[in-house]
């Protein structure tokens, strides 16, 4: 998959997983407030493999649920659990 690496430009591949591997994201976008979002996963218990933004989306979900986002563009989350 081709993507706009401008964070972690080598470790951002994706889909990206969180630490078991269940949760998975594909993600073409910025976290604005992610250095942020991670320090506050990471006190939480979340460790984190790369230093891409789109890795905070899975930690994310994985702590808050689809309330993770909130946006008013089309964001779409699937549960496959």
């Amino acid at each position: 998959m081709r993507r706009l690496a401008i964070i972690d430009v080598a470790g951002g591949d994706q889909p990206i997983a969180n630490e078991d591997e269940s949760v998975w994201v594909v993600f073409n976008g910025e976290i604005y407030n992610f250095a942020e979002l991670r320090t506050e996963l990471e006190a939480r218990g979340h460790r984190f493999r790369t230093h891409s933004d789109s890795e905070t989306i899975v930690h994310a979900y994985e702590e808050y649920g689809v309330d993770c986002v909130h946006s008013s563009a089309d964001v779409r989350l699937r549960d496959l659990g």
